[in-house]
Order: structure tokens, then sequence, then C-alpha cells
């Protein structure tokens, strides 16, 4: 089976042609009919139609012949390689691989009978120089036998063959020479040379030439009778049903009505009750109409009720008004929009719609838009240029697309209540939904994408909250675990006493309240007496007497510790009254989770692996270590090298 053309027989009415074969470019596609070169049309990517349709017999070729001295596709260096690019290039490869070999099966084959020729036409063959080289037809009729042309002079001989047109000439003169010089008369025929150089004779025969005696008898049958030679008076009387007769006359197969007598037994009408094409229709039992008669009525009936008129686009309209009335009923068909047309007021107005000057107008729209590319049906009106809206045309190509995915049409259908779900759970935007795309009210677990600041969110029942912290709320995260720093043990109060050379014991009892703070922060447990929590806790105070460096520290950013005890609580449930900015560590589900002015919400982990990182970036050279690269996407770059090594 041939990889690149195919090969059909014209039948005389079929004018297209599939193609079985995959191509490139339409342009490397061609049509012949005969051997001969046919234009043709592509009536979609996989078939065409030749313009002149091949006549019964004849031999119809669709040929692929793709580019063999040029590249369709030509790689430079620092461009970026695209798998489409590489099979562009392959298929040419591979298309010219498919033609050449089609190519060799068409050729001259050896075979152990002789050369064959594959029943294919041998054109383009030189005049043979030795005993056994072939001859072609128009050196064989031009050498072999001289050939005597009807405008040359007839030559007796035996080395030249005439043609067709040159025998016929001769013979002609031969029969002109034999008729004139050769054909005489005899008795009671007369013989007139009329032309004598072209040989037209006539032979006639004398009024007095045939008698009875010269006819045998039944010589003379109706066979042998000329037409339009015999007259009713020569017919037999009971043959003939005359007007008179017709009333009283039987059916039969052996006589004849007379056109007289037909008429009145069968129209039965005179002239006075016929209605021919040149006469006024009137609806009527004593009326016979002509067949022309019929037509024409039918076709006024047809064009009262209204036609058809296609129409190519919105600026191609008639001038006048389709309608044959100059009124409604008439439908006009707009093959395609050309530029999208919106309504207003539920008009469309189209500025020389019809011509120079004519602008169109299309009421009844409502909100619909004139879509380029759809078609648009319309009902003509009793003025001139207005017509009505009816429906648009779907586009045939996705009516196409849809019915080939009429499979997904039909999941889509039977999801259709999931669809709509998702189409209210989802909404994107650039400002925080109200409701839902139904026009419903919001609820919990609803999505929006925000796409002011890029970020999907959820509603929480009260407002939209974040799924992880913007930038901003990250660098105050960042700024508050900058304050968070572990502390030492403090070592024994009696240390600070007997080493201080200062007030550490003054600036405890001092910030004593502060410090029941800090007992408070420890143990979760509001002190009723800081003195007795520090009774309690003696030698933690010891703890903090050997380490009154560190208490001195804490002393002078006393501030910004009730600022962290304020703002960082742990606990099983969410602080009360918290501001904008408060860290709360949920022990229940040990998340910790900041403050965003409406409500708690987590705060991510950082990255636990390259695949959470969707925009990574590298400060230097990657060295993979010999190790490979796999699952590769595009790769780009304004100065792309990439150095293979050698190729083996």
């Amino acid at each position: 089976m041939p990889n690149s053309y195919v090969v059909a027989t014209g039948n005389g009415s079929t004018n297209q042609y599939d193609l079985p074969f995959s191509y490139i470019r339409k342009e490397h596609v061609t049509a012949a009919v005969n051997y001969v070169d046919a234009p043709f049309t592509w009536v979609n990517d996989s078939r065409i139609q030749i313009t002149t349709t091949p006549p019964n017999g004849q031999r119809v070729e669709v040929r692929r012949t793709t580019p063999l001295t040029s590249l369709l596709v030509d790689f430079s260096d620092g461009s970026t390689p695209v798998a489409s690019d590489f099979d562009t290039s392959n298929y040419q490869h591979l298309y010219k691989a498919q033609e050449l070999d089609d190519n060799l099966s068409q050729t001259l084959v050896w075979t152990s009978t002789g050369i064959d020729a594959n029943s294919q036409p041998i054109v383009n063959v030189v005049d043979p120089t030795t005993d056994q080289g072939a001859a072609t037809k128009k050196y064989v009729d031009d050498n072999i036998f001289p050939k005597i042309l009807s405008t040359d002079s007839w030559s007796a001989v035996d080395t030249k063959t005439p043609t067709t047109s040159a025998t016929d000439a001769r013979i002609d003169s031969k029969i002109d020479t034999a008729l004139t010089g050769d054909v005489s008369g005899g008795a009671g025929i007369t013989v007139t040379d009329n032309s004598p150089s072209t040989g037209q004779i006539a032979v006639s025969i004398t009024d007095s030439g045939v008698t009875e005696a010269k006819i045998n008898d039944g010589a003379v049958t109706i066979n042998k009778i000329p037409d339009n030679i015999l007259t009713l008076a020569k017919l037999a009387a009971a043959a003939v049903v005359t007007n008179s007769e017709q009333a009283a006359a039987t059916v039969n197969d052996t006589s004849l009505f007379t056109t007289q007598a037909a008429d009145s037994r069968y129209f039965r009408q005179d002239s006075t009750e016929t209605i021919d094409s040149g006469t006024a229709w009137s609806a009527s039992n004593s009326y016979v109409a002509t067949t022309q008669a019929i037509d024409n009525r039918i076709i006024d009936l047809l064009e009262e009720t209204g036609g058809f008129v296609p129409v190519g686009n919105e600026t191609s309209f008639p001038a006048a008004n389709p309608d044959i009335n100059n009124s409604g009923g008439t439908l006009v068909s707009i093959k395609a929009i050309a530029s999208t047309r919106t309504p207003s007021g539920g008009t469309v107005t189209i500025t020389d719609g019809a011509g120079s000057g004519n602008t169109v107008s299309i009421t009844g729209c409502g909100s619909t838009v004139l879509t380029a590319g759809f078609g648009v049906i319309l009902e003509t009106t009793s003025t001139l240029h207005t017509y009505a809206f009816h429906r648009l045309v779907p586009k045939a190509g996705e009516v196409t697309t849809v019915a080939t995915n009429a499979s997904s049409v039909a999941t889509c259908a039977t999801n259709i209540a999931k669809i709509n779900n998702f189409a209210d759970l989802y909404l994107i935007s650039d400002s925080a939904p109200t409701t839902r795309a139904d026009s419903s009210s919001l609820q919990e677990g609803d999505l929006w994408y925000d796409t002011t600041q890029d970020g999907l969110k959820a509603y929480d029942g009260d407002s939209w909250e974040p799924f992880s912290p913007n930038q901003t709320q990250l660098n105050q995260i960042a700024v508050v675990a900058g304050e968070i720093v572990a502390q030492e043990d403090l070592g024994a109060i009696t240390e600070s006493i007997n080493t201080s050379s200062g007030n550490d014991l003054e600036t405890i009892a001092n910030n004593i309240t502060n410090i029941g703070t800090l007992a408070d922060v420890q143990d979760g447990t509001v002190a009723t007496n800081a003195l007795s929590t520090l009774a309690g806790i003696s030698g933690n105070i010891t703890a903090v007497g050997n380490n009154t460096t560190n208490v001195n520290t804490v002393a002078a950013s006393i501030g910004d510790v009730n600022r962290y005890a304020v703002e960082y609580v742990i606990s099983t449930s969410s602080p009360s009254s918290p501001s904008a900015g408060r860290l709360w560590y949920d022990v229940n589900n040990n998340v910790l989770k900041y403050h965003n002015g409406s409500g708690f919400v987590n705060i991510q982990g950082g990255l636990q692996s390259l695949l959470d990182d969707t925009t990574p970036e590298l400060g230097g050279h990657l060295d993979c270590n010999d190790k490979n690269l796999t699952e590769v996407g595009t790769i780009s770059g304004d100065n792309l090298q990439m150095d293979f090594g050698s190729l083996t």
C-alpha cells in the first residue's frame, strides 16, 4: 500500500477525495487527473475537492511531495529546541523516504520476462540511435510509415500511410467522380447532376414511370409508407372517432380520437374556461389551469410565504428588502459575524451594513452579543434595513468539537450538580466576595483566590482567611522570633547578695510584680501572692542570685519581657480580646498561630523539601556530582550553552 499517494478512477460525479496519508504542510499535496495537474480546494485537513469533476474512467491521483532540497526546520546556536521542531524535522526525513520508496515501486521493474512499467506511461523518451533502441509512437509515425494528411496531394505509393481524414477525402473524391460520370438513368428514371464537382446528383421517377404493373402484389407494406404521408381520408372510418361520435364511442385499442373529439371527451372546457400562464389566477371549480399556470401559481405562493436569503457577513446585506412584499416573514441567514457586535438598548446598529450610507439595525437582541465567528438568523420587517433578531447559529467547528467529545459532555451532564456546586465553592476575583456565584450566602469552607494579593483564602464563617501568612506577616513573625531567647539558669539569689556591688536585690524587689508575672507564665496559674510564690521556690531565687548579670539584663528589658508575656500565650484555648500580631501556641493541635486582626490562623512551617519551593533560584553553579538530571522540562535562557562532551 502506498505511503504518500492514492489513486482512484473518476466516475463523472465524485470530486472529493480523502487523504490516507499524513503531511507537514498543505502545499506539499498535489492532485492530477490523467497525469495533468488539477486545481483543488481543502474540504478539511484530510479531504480535498477537485475544482473540475474528473470524467468517468479517468485516472485521479492525490500525492504528497515533501521538499528534499530545503530544511523545514533550521536549528541555530542558542535557540531553545522544542519537541515539535524535532518532530517536524524527523517527519520531513520520514515522509521523503516514504515518497522515494513509493516512486521506486512505480518505476521500471526488471522481471524474468522483460521490463515491467507497472501500468504507468513512459514519457520524455529520446529517439532511438541503435537497432535495438526503443521508439516512441511519434517516431514510428514520422519515420516508419510517413503519413499523408488531408491537406496533402494524394500519392498512390506503398511507402506512405494516409490518415483517416486523408482517406475520407480520397473516398469522397472517388465517389464524386463515379456519381457524376458513371451513373445514368433508365426507363422511367431521370438522373440530374446537381453539382458535378461534389458528386451531388438527383435520381427521380417520372410520373409515368411507376405503373400498377410495376408494383408486385403485397410489395407495399406499412414499413414502405413514409412518415407524414397518410391523411384522415386514407384511414378506415371505424379507426377514427370524430367529435360527433365520441359521446357514444367505447374505449378500445383499435380506434383513435380526433383532437376535437378528445377535447370534448376529456378536457370538457373551452378557451374561456382555461387559465394559462398569462391569465390572472382564479380559484374556481369552473376553470382548468395549464401546467405553466400551475408552476407560476406555486412560485407566487412560495414568495408570498417568505423565502430564505443567505448573507456572507453583517456588512453584506442587500440594498433592497429581501421580502417580496417588503414585509416580515423572510428569513435572512448571516453566515458568520466578522466583528463582534454588542447591542445597545437591545439593538445592534451596523454602519454601511447594506452598502455605503445604508445603516442596518437588528432589533430584539436584548443582551445577546453577536460574537465574531457565529452565524445569525434574522427576520425581515416592513422597515427597509431593519431586521428582527431570531437566534445565534453556533460555529460549525465548535459543534464538531462538542460532537467529538459527546462522551465528555454526557459525563459533565451526569455530574452537573457537582460542577455547579464547585462553581459556588470556588471564586476568583480582585476583591472579597460577599456572596456565592449563584448569589446565595457564603458558607464556611468556601475558597477564594485573591488576584490582588495572589493568594488562596478560605471563609471561616466570618471572614476570608489566608491559607498561609503573606510576606509582611512573615516578616513580623521573624521579628518576634528574634525576640525569643532561651535563658540559662540564673543561679542562687545568695550569690547575687554576696557578690553584687549594686542594687540587684532592690531591682528584684522593685519588680516583684513582674517576677510574679513570670511565675504565671512558668506554671500557667495566677499567683495570688508573689512573695509566697518566691518563698515556695527559694531554690530558684538562689539560682537568680547566682546570675545577677542576667537578672540585670532582664530588668533592663523588662518592658519587652512584659510585652512578650502578653503577646505570646501557650494554652489549650484561644486567648481572649486578642489584637493583631498576637501569638498563641495551640497545645491541643501543636500549632503556632498568629492573629491577623480577624482571627487566629496557622503559621506554616518552613520548607521540608525542595519540592515546596515553587520558584527556586541558585546562587552559584550547580554541580550534579556525576548524577543524572531526569524528567527535565524545557531548558531556556539568553545564553544557553550545553557541553555534551564526546558523543558515542
